[in-house]
């Protein structure tokens, strides 16, 4: 029977509708990634998820999976887990760095879909921790037997990955943070107190340099930091000079209000060059200030601490021990008779018999102090045959320093306590290229150092474990301080900035006078460390600068920073509820500035102290 025309039409309009939608799901099918080489992005379809080209233009049917993105390479991933206590329960924050490839992030996108966008550890987390419940208390879990579960969550994650999902590579697994409670923090918390805190300053620790040594093995102690506590980076500030950059510690000040902005200053009557020191600067310095606060400090070599005036604490000052360093003359009688040395003058004789021995760490400690007897004033003179040969008198004066410092903080009472070591600067400057030339026999990595020449080429190999060497000893030094120190002590590493090769060779500000074109130097990135209570463990972050320094300190301490300091406490660090208990119950209202105003006398450098001490600038290739 002949279709009417009214069925005709009808079948005619159902069949462009057919038509119209297919066309448009053709054409909403089409999708374009971004062009972000920060990110993967997989095609969430089950087991069949695909990773596609940043950049590219794909189709996929309208009501499938969508487009999810992860970031790639290192990172850090977070996820909540609840656990169980006898009085409550914690909500704690476990962090996990990664390194995430292609394949890892097609085969998270497989197994969990959507729900890992951005880098989420959430679902996995969801899947591997349940019911989790500790047998002692919330304050137990969250004090001194947090370890256990954070060991025994890191063995779980590590398992579960390497069965599960073994392209995803684990780095770093720790237990950072406590993020909620359901029972109290604190039993009283009028009971808790702040902490302790040890600082361990080693001039120009490079972060790049430490982490590939933890890596093989070489620091134990740095890896024990590195595993119990919070590890990270620190950024400097042209022209990364020390003592710029120490006073800052000290001060919580730029260069441009504290007032050490080089290394040298011109006498005004002479039109002389003469080195800076704590006269030069212009506010109060921690160990001044901290006192009338009730915190007593022990400081021992800090970088222009002399001259030290009248304190609530102890302060031995860089120019303590008389200095050898340029030319191996002793300037007993000088440096026996320079006023502000150290306070309380009556303990000198006390210490000096105290550290002959070198109780603690010794100059043995130093594998190659042979080869340091042979190597020239620095490394641009290898090639000229200059006889001089401080590097021995470096050593020398930071094991010196090491040993009063232990020996005090032992049997000193002190809330602060700071010591400066400066070998792991000093060698470098003079055994950078030899280092180089070692570091990429060692590893691979290009040196970006000129060709040795064959005449030195006997030396420069027995040079090249100096730099390496340095690192050891200051691993040995962090051990001894955690051994040392009680459960209520934070131990600080902080570094002024690092050091390394400059490719392609450029000229750098050596003083505040001039320039000159080098293939090593000072760079950007140093490092900083935090162990003990209430710090995150296994945890790192954002970089901190050096005005966060102090602020950091002073909150571990229970006082806020004053107005006047520009930097913020370094909270990545820190256990959130331990800062918000600080902010609820330690701190009070922040005050303007902890500067009292008054009057510091200054005392006049010898001319013969002053003549060594260029010296050393000299031999480091600060001065001409």
């Amino acid at each position: 029977m002949p279709m009417s025309g009214k069925r005709r039409l009808i079948i005619w309009l159902i069949a462009g509708l057919i038509a119209a939608a297919a066309v448009a799901c053709w054409l909403t099918g089409y999708t374009t990634v971004p062009d972000d080489l920060a990110n993967y992005y997989v095609i969430d379809a089950g087991v069949d998820s695909e990773l596609v080209k940043v950049g590219s233009t794909i189709w996929r049917f309208p009501l499938s999976g969508g487009l999810v993105s992860l970031p790639r390479g290192w990172q850090v991933m977070e996820a909540r887990v609840p656990v169980s206590t006898g009085d409550g329960g914690l909500l704690l924050t476990l962090s996990v760095e990664v390194e995430l490839g292609a394949e890892a992030a097609r085969r998270l996108v497989a197994r969990y879909g959507a729900a890992v966008e951005g880098g989420s550890l959430q679902p996995l987390a969801d899947e591997l921790f349940t019911d989790e419940t500790f047998s002692g208390t919330t304050e137990e879990l969250y004090g001194p037997r947090r370890t256990e579960l954070a060991d025994d969550f890191a063995e779980r994650l590590r398992t579960f990955v390497a069965e599960e999902l073994p392209e995803l590579e684990l780095r770093r697994v720790g237990l950072p943070t406590a993020t909620g409670t359901d029972g109290p923090l604190f039993a009283n918390p009028d009971d808790a107190e702040p902490c302790r805190v040890v600082v361990l300053g080693f001039d120009a620790l490079e972060d790049t340099l430490l982490e590939p040594l933890i890596e093989m093995g070489e620091l134990p102690n740095f890896a024990r930091l590195r595993r119990e506590g919070y590890l990270g980076v620190l950024r400097s500030e042209e022209p990364y000079f020390s003592p710029i950059v120490w006073t800052t510690f000290a001060t919580g000040k730029p260069a441009a209000e504290h007032g050490l902005v080089a290394f040298t200053r011109l006498d005004p009557e002479t039109g002389v060059k003469v080195p800076l020191s704590s006269n030069d600067r212009e506010v109060e310095a921690f160990w001044e200030f901290l006192g009338p606060l009730g915190r007593r400090s022990l400081t021992v070599n800090w970088y222009y601490s002399w001259p030290v005036g009248e304190i609530d604490g102890v302060c031995l000052t860089d120019l303590f021990w008389e200095k050898t360093y340029g030319r191996g003359v002793a300037l007993d009688s000088e440096f026996t008779e320079l006023e502000g040395r150290l306070y309380p003058p009556e303990l000198e004789e006390e210490i000096k018999t105290a550290v002959e021995e070198r109780p603690y760490v010794s100059e043995d400690d130093y594998a190659y102090t042979d080869v340091l007897e042979i190597v020239p004033r620095f490394a641009g003179e290898l090639e000229q045959g200059v006889e001089r040969f401080p590097l021995p008198n470096f050593l020398t004066h930071d094991i010196r320093a090491a040993n009063a410092f232990l020996y005090l903080l032992e049997n000193e009472d002190w809330q602060l306590a700071a010591l400066y070591q400066d070998l792991q600067d000093k060698i470098p400057h003079s055994a950078w290229p030899a280092h180089a030339h070692y570091w990429e026999r060692l590893t691979g990595t290009p040196s970006h150092q000129p060709p040795i020449p064959p005449e030195l080429k006997e030396l420069t190999d027995k040079m090249g474990p100096l730099v390496i060497e340095t690192y050891r000893l200051a691993d040995k030094i962090l051990g001894l301080v955690m051994e040392m120190v009680d459960e209520d002590t934070v131990v600080l590493v902080i570094s002024d900035h690092g050091f390394g090769s400059l490719d392609p060779p450029r000229p750098v500000p050596t003083s505040r006078y001039g320039s000159e074109r080098m293939y090593f130097w000072h760079d950007p990135t140093g490092v900083v460390g935090l162990w003990g209570p209430h710090i995150r463990r296994g945890a790192s972050g954002p970089e901190m600068t050096i005005y966060d320094f102090l602020p950091t300190v002073l909150a571990l301490l229970g006082l806020p920073p004053a107005g006047d300091m520009p930097g913020r406490i370094h909270e990545e660090a820190l256990e959130p509820d331990y800062l918000a208990w600080l902010r609820g119950y330690a701190f009070g209202e922040p005050p303007t500035t902890y500067e009292s105003g008054a009057e510091r006398e200054t005392v006049e450098m010898p001319d013969a102290v002053g003549e060594e001490t260029m010296e050393q600038l000299r031999a480091l290739g600060y001065l001409q």
